[in-house]
């Protein structure tokens, strides 16, 4: 890495026309391979790091008076019933709003994204699960409207403009012939 920082700040120095292009001498693997000894060697420090910290902290438990270490131990619980306790009243909270969502007619999965957001006061995220909740519950209300729509007729007797008189100096023959196409016009005229 070292090198390459040096590399870097050579090629600051020099100017436009002085720059050539960098052939690339390395392959992806030898590349790979560098990047994954430096994580290696950088796990290893911090996992040297976290040894250390627990025997400083062990060392400095020794060191301190029994009240001290209760005192210490004792903000720790604090600190945890603490933890706890916050944990609860947000699942209180997100339950509460959950049960709201529900009885408006979100589903269980959908109120409690929305309660979470809400909660959180991630308005953007409520807002894109509102959005997904009225587009299907149009979706439901569209589907139920065209459930309860009559079927329409396939015969187009609202189209026949007769009148009476015109019906009654029809031939025999065209009124079989209405009768057969369009049977409720018909009906309409010969009921008296």
């Amino acid at each position: 890495m070292d090198e390459i920082k040096t590399n870097v700040a050579e090629d600051a120095t020099t100017t436009a026309t002085d720059v050539e292009p960098v052939k690339q001498t390395r392959t992806a693997e030898e590349q790979i391979a560098e990047l994954l000894a430096e994580t290696k060697r950088l796990k290893k420090a911090v996992d040297k790091s976290s040894a250390d910290a627990s025997s400083w902290k062990k060392k400095y438990m020794e060191t301190q008076s029994e009240s001290e270490k209760l005192s210490m131990e004792k903000a720790e619980r604090d600190a945890a019933l603490k933890e706890e306790l916050e944990a609860l009243r947000r699942e209180s909270k997100v339950n509460k709003y959950a049960k709201s969502f529900m009885s408006i007619g979100y589903s269980e999965e959908m109120a409690t994204k929305a309660a979470e957001a809400q909660f959180d006061g991630d308005t953007d995220e409520l807002f894109r699960i509102q959005k997904i909740y009225a587009s299907e519950t149009e979706k439901r209300i569209r589907a139920d409207i065209m459930k309860s729509m009559p079927v329409p007729s396939t015969s187009n007797d609202d189209s026949i403009q007769l009148t009476q008189e015109q019906f009654d100096e029809m031939t025999y023959r065209e009124q079989l012939d209405l009768f057969e196409k369009h049977p409720s016009v018909y009906e309409k005229f010969t009921k008296h």
